[in-house]
């Protein structure tokens, strides 16, 4: 025999015994518990059309749905309106599709497989008579696949994710969606109004054309209409009132109580004790939205009852949340430089002060500048600096519900250019003790202003010519 043949029929010999070695090997993995079979199948079918009845318990819900007519409900479904999509999908994509990739036979234990003290479990009645349980483990480590067991059968199944999916859902995804508002930046925000019988009343509103922005910039588009009773901005030289209007943003709730309740006045909210209004835009800013916010009685825990207008959930509010929306701060809020005259606002301002009266004139100089011209006499550069140094420091010192008794010391008026934009103003300011003077515009008094402040801009008109 030929060497090369001799050669030939070794190397086939050792092949038939790998190949022998081989197929025992594979069959005794076969044999051996716990092996997967890879062949995607049908576990068992189930009349979809008979369940009338679904428990579920995962991590965040433990609870039955019932079906009534065409819909899905729960036994406390004044609190617990049923979001009936999220439940009919147990049934669609779930109960009606008992399908297994692949399935472990005579596991080990099922501890391997996070069933032996499952995170889900699934029950689905007709009436009364349980059709199956389930019970969805561990996440399969290679794939988007879950291991799943159904009670009275030994094997464990590897199925869709579809079956942790919509099996592990919390409470308030299988809740009927309240839809609170939610405004996505404060700068879309265009009016907040507080209102009740024990809150003082505030109402803010954002204009790009505030009338009672004097400056050339319109840097103030926030002004008051309430608590005050004349027209006063937002300060913004500070983030307060930034900071306090990013609060009404959202309406945050601690829990559920009512839906639909047969009567809100249990709650303090037929005749709410507080009411918070808010107007704001869309992001392109071309269409106006608003939520109304009733607060009402609090609980022996200390929460707020609420509800938002045209959505019949009754739920609980934190007090610190309730008081942050309730309890304004207007003395930090407003701006207390009186007027803040542009360049170019004014067309004449009319101040008397020592017994004397004063003709501003603004006027367009050779170059474009504007320049004053006050009782027909130009006003120098450095006197104008001064002039305007002092008069905006002619600041609000506090609030005052007092009227006007004392002797008139100082006003000015003043006519604007452009009417359609601003709004003239007049301020008088009357003596009232050593520390300030009251303050009325247009004739209103309700704030105070520093006595020096006030004497120090009347001295300066006294020295003028």
């Amino acid at each position: 025999m030929k060497k090369s043949n001799i050669i030939l029929i070794v190397l086939l010999s050792l092949m038939a015994v790998g190949l022998c070695v081989l197929y025992f090997v594979m069959k005794d993995r076969k044999d051996k518990p716990g092996k997967e079979k890879t062949n995607y199948f049908t576990i068992t079918t189930l009349d979809t059309e008979k369940i009338n009845r679904i428990a579920l318990k995962n991590d965040g819900f433990d609870g039955e749905f019932v079906k009534s007519g065409d819909e899905w409900i729960r036994e406390d479904a004044g609190v617990f309106p049923v979001n009936q999509a999220n439940v009919t999908n147990i049934i669609s994509i779930i109960a009606a599709n008992l399908r297994a990739f692949s399935k472990v036979e005579n596991p080990a234990a099922l501890s391997e497989y996070g069933l032996s003290e499952p995170p889900i479990t699934l029950k689905l009645y007709s009436d009364e008579t349980l059709l199956i349980e389930l019970y969805v483990g561990r996440k399969h480590p290679s794939k988007e696949w879950y291991y799943m067991k159904i009670a009275g059968d030994d094997n464990v199944y590897i199925v869709s994710d579809n079956y942790h999916r919509y099996l592990s859902m919390s409470r308030e995804e299988f809740l009927e969606n309240i839809r609170l508002p939610y405004i996505e930046d404060k700068t879309l925000l265009r009016e907040i109004q507080i209102s009740g019988d024990n809150v003082t009343p505030l109402h803010a509103i954002y204009e790009v054309n505030n009338p009672y922005d004097y400056s050339s910039t319109k840097s103030f588009r926030w002004y008051f209409t309430e608590p005050f009773k004349t027209h006063v901005n937002a300060d913004l030289s500070t983030d307060t009132w930034e900071g306090a209007i990013d609060r009404y943003r959202t309406v945050s709730y601690e829990s559920l109580v009512a839906f639909r309740p047969s009567d809100f006045g249990r709650y303090g909210l037929e005749n709410p004790a507080a009411t918070v209004y808010v107007r704001y835009t869309n992001a392109a800013g071309t269409t106006d939205q608003s939520y109304t916010l009733y607060i009402g009685n609090q609980n022996a825990d200390g929460l707020y009852y609420a509800r938002i207008k045209g959505i019949d959930w009754v739920f609980l509010m934190r007090s610190d949340v309730v008081k942050g929306m309730l309890e304004t701060d207007v003395a930090s809020w407003y701006y207390k430089t009186i007027f803040f005259p542009g360049l170019n606002v004014f067309e004449k301002m009319t101040v008397k002060a020592a017994g004397r009266t004063f003709e501003f004139v603004g006027k367009t100089g050779s170059e474009g500048e504007t320049v004053y011209v006050v009782n027909g006499r130009d006003l120098p550069d450095e006197e104008r600096e001064e002039w305007a140094r002092l008069f905006l420091q002619l600041k609000y010192k506090g609030m005052t519900d007092e009227e006007a008794t004392g002797k008139e010391v100082l006003s000015f008026e003043v006519v604007v250019k452009d009417n359609d934009t601003h709004t003239g103003m007049t301020v008088t300011f009357y003596e009232k003790n050593d520390s300030v003077y009251l303050v009325a515009i247009d004739g209103i008094v309700e704030f105070t202003a520093d006595v020096r402040d006030v004497n120090d801009f009347i001295a300066f008109m006294e020295s003028m010519k």
